[in-house]
């Protein structure tokens, strides 16, 4: 085999650092948008606490409302 020139091992070396950085790329806008869709899931499916009031604010008796008063 014969050996590469110079200019032939700069050729190599520029195509290495190109497909390097497209790689470094890709990488870093990939994880963005799956932390994007990680953050949505999250909005969409966290936990909420309830406050554990069953109480009514009225019911109806005799045909009648009749209102709750509640102490908070």
């Amino acid at each position: 085999m014969k050996k590469l020139s110079q200019q032939q091992w700069a050729n190599v070396l520029k195509l290495v650092v190109i497909v390097g950085w497209l790689f470094m790329m890709n990488a870093l806008t990939s994880c963005a948008s799956r932390c994007k869709q990680q953050r949505r899931y999250w909005n969409t499916h966290r936990v909420v606490q309830v406050p554990n009031d069953t109480l009514p604010n009225y019911f109806y008796h005799n045909n009648q409302i009749v209102m709750v008063y509640k102490n908070s």
